[in-house]
Order: C-alpha cells, then sequence, then structure tokens
C-alpha cells in the first residue's frame, strides 16, 4: 500500500508533458508579444530565486537517488522473504525425508530439517525488521522529497504569476 502511495505522490508532484509545454508556450508566447511591442520587461533572479533555483535542483538529484535506494530497499526485503520461503521448503522436504528413514540418516535428515526451519525463520525476521527499520523510512523520506518539490513547484508557479503580472503592468 505505501508503494502506491508514493507512486501517486510522485505522479501528483511531477508536472506532466503537457503542463510543460503548455508552460513553456505561455512563456514564449509573453516573450514574442514583448518583442513585437518592443518591451523588454525583465524581472531579474533575486539572491533568494537563485538559492531556490540550487535547492530544487538539489532535490532533484536527492530525489533521484532516494527512489534508487528505496527500490534496493524493497528488492533486498523481497528476496529476503523468499530466501526464507525457500529454507522453510527444503526444511519441509528434509524433514519428510527424515521421516521416511529409520536408520540414523532418518535422524540426521530430521535434525537438518529442524535446523533448516529455525534458520528460515530468523531469515524472515530479519526481513521483518529490515523493511520496518530500512525500507519504510526510506519510502517516507521518498514522500517528503516529492512533498518538498510540490512546495518548490508552487513557488515556482507563483513567480511566473509575479513576472505575467509584472509583464502585464509594464505593457500598459
Amino acid at each position: 500500500m505505501t508503494k502506491s502511495i508514493v507512486k501517486q505522490e510522485k505522479a501528483e508532484s511531477k508536472p506532466s508533458a503537457t503542463d510543460a509545454m503548455s508552460s513553456w508556450f505561455s512563456r514564449t508566447a509573453v516573450s514574442v508579444a514583448n518583442a513585437v511591442q518592443n518591451k523588454q520587461v525583465v524581472v531579474e533572479k533575486s539572491a533568494a530565486d537563485l538559492k531556490m533555483d540550487e535547492i530544487s535542483e538539489y532535490i532533484n538529484t536527492l530525489e533521484m537517488n532516494m527512489d534508487k535506494s528505496a527500490q534496493g530497499a524493497s528488492l533486498l526485503v523481497k528476496r529476503n522473504i523468499q530466501l526464507s520461503q525457500a529454507q522453510q521448503e527444503v526444511s519441509n522436504s528434509v524433514s519428510a525425508l527424515g521421516l521416511g528413514e529409520t536408520d540414523a540418516h532418518g535422524a540426521l535428515c530430521a535434525e537438518f530439517g529442524k535446523s533448516t526451519g529455525q534458520l528460515s525463520v530468523t531469515t524472515n525476521e530479519f526481513a521483518e525488521r529490515l523493511s520496518v527499520q530500512f525500507e519504510e523510512p526510506l519510502l517516507d523520506f521518498v514522500r517528503l522529497i516529492g512533498s518538498t518539490k510540490a512546495a518548490l513547484q508552487r513557488r515556482a508557479d507563483k513567480r511566473k504569476e509575479y513576472v505575467a503580472a509584472v509583464t502585464d503592468t509594464e505593457s500598459k
């Protein structure tokens, strides 16, 4: 369930290709209109804007790295669960073999099956701890990065509105 939430939040935080295209078209239209009217409205970026651009670039890089880390953690948990299941199957098979043998081989197989079963339980417990202590915090961090990106996008949208308002005011 947490993976679907992460995917949903990532989808919400990333502008679609249509949004990017319409944003580009809007900026281009304003630029062309200003050029035709011989108006050069230049809204320079402040130090805060430059810092926000730097933060945005950092967040984008961090998001890519955290996505890869979260995927790796998920695969690690999945592999440990698969290993635990395989060990349990081996345990059941060897224990059944031990029941079919009546001599020392049977006792040895039964003991090996019991040990493999305990190993399976230990591996499963490790996978659960790994999920709780490693995978879930990474997924929470990915969600936090998505929220940060959404906030940065809202700021960028407000900045575009501001530039459009300044351009409109200058054209009057």
